[in-house]
């Protein structure tokens, strides 16, 4: 889940006290675009059938 204008509409961000808050840091949409930009640079050339997520290592 990265932090866009569509995640800010979907979900309420607002610190509430009874609310659970993230355990991590949310992927922002510049973590995305520097993902894309090392695949299509010289560190993916050997990238090929891979699923990588960016998500601030929420699933880690």
């Amino acid at each position: 889940m990265a932090r866009t204008e569509t995640f800010r509409r979907l979900f309420d961000l607002r610190p509430i006290g009874d609310r659970l808050q993230p355990a991590v840091p949310i992927a922002e949409a510049d973590d995305v675009a520097r993902m894309v930009e090392y695949l299509l640079g010289d560190g993916g050339q050997n990238i090929s059938r891979s699923v990588l997520t960016v998500d601030a290592g929420r699933t880690a």
